[in-house]
């Protein structure tokens, strides 16, 4: 899941789930430079989706995350 805060507008940040850490939340600054060939990720894939972006599914979405982000792969 891609995703950009409020709060820092000029980031851009990676909910993932990797086998030995689990779900983690990266900056796509640090993960840029581990993609591409011969790196640890070979490729990225975007896929975009098209919903309501309202203030009861951010609040979702922060619920999801907070209890997400931590757990085992």
């Amino acid at each position: 899941m891609v995703l950009k805060f409020e709060g820092d507008q000029d980031e851009v940040y990676l909910v993932e789930s990797i086998g030995n850490l689990g779900v983690c939340l990266n900056r796509w600054q640090f993960l840029r430079e581990h993609t591409g060939p011969g790196k640890f990720y070979q490729k990225v894939a975007l896929r975009h989706i098209n919903f309501d972006r309202g203030n009861l599914m951010c609040d979702n979405l922060e619920t999801f995350l907070s209890e997400a982000i931590g757990l085992k792969y």
